[in-house]
């Protein structure tokens, strides 16, 4: 009794034990089994993957069976082309050799000789393409400077004629068509130091003395030797009353005004009349009236338009050396006698004597 209950004591004991043992046993033989069952995988995956190998081992060595194939047929082929031009090329030599053909060298120097023949042409071909090129060339040159030469000449007569109708027009006393014509010849051509002075003209006649000025230096600047302009300049400056650039003017072109017999004189009187010198001016126009050497001639005259001046002294009307001033123009315009004027000139200058002491 005692023994028994000893041993159930004993399994009682030992009974847990054993149960966690055999849990023990079956996780290990799962884990086992799951290990086992990868290592199955892996290695139908090398077996499937040696397959893959093999059969890509297969296809090269059957591509490469039919490339080598391949390559035997196109070599075959292209040896039998080579031998059947070497074949056609022996024969064609043979054939010409039977017919008596020259050789290949004289055949060479045939065609060396030609080429040299056809290079010379071909030299003389371009060397008269050359030729024709230049004459041409020169040709069109010359049509070119004709073409110029023509519109020149157009523009020159052109010229003239806005020349001549402004002329015309300043005859009529038309200044301001005068100044419009001449406007229109230094647009053609700026430097028309003609076109300059005659417009300047019809400003004096205008009384337009600082453009007539301004135009009639540019004028002398274009052309230093252009008198005409000198000397109207000269009378533009006495009009304004501009005596120091008068002065300056007369100084520089001294001799070029001397060229022209009287007019020194006469510009000496302007100077005097517009400088208020009364005494002086009667005795300098007096003194050069009697120093004409034939006053009964018309050799002595002046070629110059006096209008001008009597325009400008207008202010002074009235004045008996104003008169005295128109005596003397009208003697150097060859209007009036030297004598007669020199005695109406005295009579003024009585008058004017006789006033002042008064």
């Amino acid at each position: 009794m005692q023994r028994n209950l000893l041993v159930m004591i004993v399994l009682v004991t030992l009974l847990p034990l054993g149960l966690q043992a055999a849990d023990d046993v079956a996780v290990n033989n799962t884990q086992q089994q799951e290990v086992a069952a990868l290592d199955a995988q892996k290695f139908r995956d090398d077996i499937e993957s040696l397959n893959r190998s093999f059969d890509e081992v297969r296809r090269d060595q059957l591509n490469y069976k039919i490339e080598n194939s391949l390559l035997k047929e196109v070599y075959s082929s292209n040896l039998e082309t080579v031998n059947t031009v070497m074949t056609i090329a022996l024969a064609l030599f043979t054939v010409l050799g039977f017919l008596g053909v020259r050789g290949i060298f004289s055949l060479r120097g045939e065609f060396r000789g030609e080429l040299s023949t056809f290079q010379n042409v071909t030299s003389e071909a371009q060397k008269r393409l050359d030729e024709i090129e230049r004459s041409h060339k020169n040709i069109s040159e010359q049509i070119h400077r004709l073409n110029r030469e023509n519109e020149e000449q157009n523009a020159r007569i052109s010229t003239m004629e806005l020349h001549d109708q402004a002329a015309s027009a300043f005859q009529k006393n038309d200044f301001e068509r005068t100044i419009e014509l001449m406007s229109l010849a230094l647009e053609a051509n700026p430097q028309d130091v003609e076109a300059m002075n005659q417009k300047a003209m019809a400003y004096i006649s205008t009384g337009k003395y600082t453009e007539a000025a301004a135009l009639l230096n540019k004028a002398i600047e274009v052309n230093p030797d252009f008198s005409s302009a000198v000397q109207n300049l000269l009378e533009a400056l006495i009009c304004a009353g501009r005596i120091e650039d008068f002065d300056i003017v007369l100084n520089k072109h001294r001799f070029e005004i001397a060229k022209t017999l009287h007019l020194e004189e006469y510009l000496t009187a302007l100077r005097l009349f517009k400088t208020d010198q009364v005494e002086i001016l009667y005795s300098h126009m007096i003194e050069h009236i009697e120093s004409l050497s034939q006053p009964d001639e018309a050799g002595w005259c002046l070629d110059w338009n006096f209008e001008d001046i009597k325009r400008a002294t207008k202010s002074s009307y009235g004045t008996n050396h104003r008169k005295a001033l128109i005596v003397y123009t009208d003697v150097l315009s060859g209007d009036l006698s030297p004598i007669n004027g020199l005695a109406r000139i005295r009579e003024l200058q009585v008058i004017d004597l006789e006033s002042f002491q008064l």
